[in-house]
């Protein structure tokens, strides 16, 4: 085991950088609560649409190519606003193996607890973290859950503001 003898894997920490760009700023890929739904389509302009409420202007949803040369290894993020703008981001990860799906839960895992202290693992399974965003004043969660199976890995990535008004729903 690779981890044991403290050796990161690169591929995997570029595959989390990659669905992260925390170089972007922002509480996830550049983008911050309370932005609207163009604001935010501005800044994910450059990552593929595959889905989009234009009818309400309510969620938009982009994949994120891991670049996997032997597999198809993707993440879908989905935005969701309300009147004051953006509260919930939602990450389903699909990727090549189980191992691969840990591993990437663990780096994130990692830099969570290094960014916001312990997790709390909740009794639907995720692995919950509070914390606070001063530009908006909104306190947040961000939770993990790695689904995977054998047939189907992958895992959840979620970062939900608790003030908003569309978050009590």
């Amino acid at each position: 085991n690779a981890q044991q003898h403290g050796h990161i894997d690169v591929q995997i920490v570029s595959m989390v950088e990659r669905l992260f760009a925390e170089n972007k700023g922002g509480v996830f890929r550049g983008i911050d609560f309370n932005m609207s739904l163009n604001e935010a389509l501005e800044v994910e302009k450059n990552t593929e649409l595959f889905i989009l409420d234009d009818e309400e202007g309510n969620f938009f949803g982009v994949s994120v190519d891991f670049k996997n040369a032997v597999a198809i290894e993707f993440a879908d993020i989905v935005y969701d606003f309300d009147a004051a703008g953006l509260y919930y981001i939602t990450v389903e990860a699909y990727l090549a193996s189980k191992e691969t799906s840990e591993k990437m839960c663990n780096v994130i895992k990692t830099r969570m607890t290094k960014a916001y202290g312990k997790g709390i693992l909740a009794e639907d399974g995720f692995l919950v973290w509070d914390a606070y965003d001063e530009k908006s004043g909104y306190n947040y969660q961000l939770a993990i859950l790695d689904f995977s199976t054998v047939d189907e890995p992958g895992f959840y990535f979620e970062i939900y503001a608790l003030e908003a008004e569309g978050a009590t729903d």
